[in-house]
């Protein structure tokens, strides 16, 4: 066996040694901490975000670790919770309990595939009020996710064809590739938040099966555990990750086309939100169609997804804890387009405040959630009116009190 040596630098050496002690007073030798792998990958900078500009300037390590420790106890809890007599240190058990729950889903779900995939379809027209002469959207319960069908690479792709006008260029350049790393992990963290708030499809699934939900609450909180247990960092160029793919064609002058596949009810309804997403996410995007491939080329990548649902899950629980308590999921397709589309300096300022709680960030993500509650809730009424307008014969053209 080859050992092999890692090199660091004093400073990063003296960053581990803070952290450590951090971890140690906090929480003290008993209490949970997160796997070593998981340190050791944040503390060298080895992850999807580095060093980014929208963590926390005083202590951005420290931000990172308590960010993923506090969300990694919130799992575990979960996960115990849900199997209160699994061995959670024994990862083999895990991944086949796991793969016995997937192979009993499967059984359930694959007469009702035509069922599920409509209720996947409500859920998304509910929430994203998608117009067919806008978006071509196809979705696809599948047997399984072949590796011919991954059209995300495993890592950044070389792009050559580009040329820069100058190092202020490159570096504006390379802040928006931050700012979509950032964009990927807050997609994934609201595609995880759907798929755990049931009530959206709780009475739809249980007329169909009433094994399912207690299934899927199963499968989420083995999914999230195990997601802390893989080092991120390894990953085989023919190994398939995910139980699902999705692929977003833009187009300008034609509607956009979004084919999506998964292999059960959540991997589908999580893939077809995390697309809609990304679909919204090219608005910000530079125009410059040369900069903006090579954007996607340097940032989308699936060495990469680990990392985007370790840290996309905290995060837009960060967000969604600055709005109001009973959060309007038609909303979030708004919000997230107002803060993709900010400019990178803006971006980052809005989520530094946000993600460090100051009043200025919950001021301003408040001042976006109410503007778009309001414009939602004007054009909600104005087509109630038109409609009952429409209704009204020509002899009586006029709402009385009650019909207002």
């Amino acid at each position: 066996m080859n050992l092999k040596k890692i090199k660091i630098t004093q400073n990063q050496l003296n960053v581990i040694k803070e952290n450590k002690r951090l971890l140690m007073e906090d929480y003290g030798p008993g209490e949970p901490t997160l796997p070593k792998h998981i340190i050791t990958a944040i503390q060298l900078d080895k992850t999807s975000l580095g060093n980014h500009p929208a963590f926390p300037p005083d202590d951005e390590n420290k931000f990172v670790i308590r960010l993923l420790l506090n969300s990694y106890s919130w799992i575990k809890n979960n996960l115990i919770k849900n199997f209160p007599d699994i061995d959670i240190n024994d990862e083999t058990l895990l991944k086949k309990t796991l793969s016995e729950l997937l192979k009993r889903c499967y059984e359930i779900e694959n007469p009702l595939k035509n069922q599920l995939e409509f209720i996947v379809m409500n859920i998304i027209k509910k929430m994203f009020d998608i117009d067919k002469n806008d978006v071509d959207l196809t979705i696809e319960m599948v047997d399984k996710i072949q590796n011919v069908d991954l059209k995300t690479p495993l890592k950044p792709e070389s792009v050559e064809d580009v040329v820069f006008n100058g190092i202020e260029d490159i570096r504006g350049v390379n802040d928006e590739i931050y700012k979509r790393r950032m964009i990927n992990c807050i997609m994934q963290g609201i595609a995880n938040r759907i798929i755990n708030l049931n009530e959206y499809y709780i009475k739809d699934i249980f007329k169909i099966s009433d094994e399912l939900l207690p299934l899927y609450k199963k499968i989420l909180a083995l999914n999230e555990y195990i997601l802390y247990l893989e080092d991120a960092n390894i990953l085989n160029e023919n190994e398939v990750t995910n139980g699902s793919i999705s692929e977003v064609i833009v187009k300008t002058y034609d509607k956009s086309v979004v084919n999506v596949k998964g292999i059960n009810f959540l991997s589908l309804l999580y893939e077809t939100i995390r697309a809609i997403l990304d679909l919204i996410s090219f608005n910000g995007l530079p125009e410059d169609k040369s900069k903006a491939t090579y954007i996607i080329k340097k940032s989308d990548f699936r060495l990469a997804s680990k990392w985007d649902e370790r840290f996309g899950i905290p995060l837009w629980y960060k967000i969604e804890n600055q709005l109001p308590k009973n959060l309007r999921v038609d909303v979030i397709p708004y919000l997230f387009y107002e803060i993709v589309t900010k400019p990178v300096e803006k971006f980052n300022d809005l989520l530094i405040n946000v993600f460090a709680d100051t009043k200025k960030g919950s001021i301003e993500l408040m001042s976006l959630y109410d503007g778009i509650q309001y414009n939602l809730d004007k054009e909600n009424f104005d087509n109630e009116i038109d409609e009952k307008r429409k209704s009204l014969s020509d002899d009586n053209k006029y709402f009385n009190i009650d019909e207002l």
